[in-house]
């Protein structure tokens, strides 16, 4: 098990902290940011700036790097999983509860 913000100060955990990398000043990404990115990071939904800072973060951290790890894992575990199959009949019960529903609204 990994711990989020290990070795990283509080401070420094809840916030972006300002750095600068050569003589361009980049906001370098928290632990918790680069983890609330990696859902769209796997999905193709970041802008390629982000998609940088984000994949640049996770080649210098192992505990980052080992969380997306886990969610990859994740994702392909729930992709092999057999698709749920509704009750027999339940499609009807659930438009008759939406005709009903939408009567109700109407005063009928």
């Amino acid at each position: 098990m990994t711990r989020p913000d290990k070795g990283v100060g509080s401070a420094v955990s809840r916030t972006a902290q300002a750095a600068t990398h050569g003589s361009v000043g980049v906001a370098e990404l928290t632990h918790a940011e680069v983890r609330d990115r990696l859902s769209d990071l796997l999905d193709g939904g970041l802008s390629e700036s982000d998609r940088r800072g984000v994949e640049g973060h996770l080649a210098a951290c192992r505990d980052c790097s080992a969380y997306r790890a886990t969610l990859n894992a994740t994702v392909d575990a729930t992709a092999r999983l057999p698709r749920p199959v509704a009750p027999r009949g339940s499609r009807a019960k659930i438009l008759e509860q939406v005709r009903r529903h939408k009567d109700s609204e109407n005063g009928k």
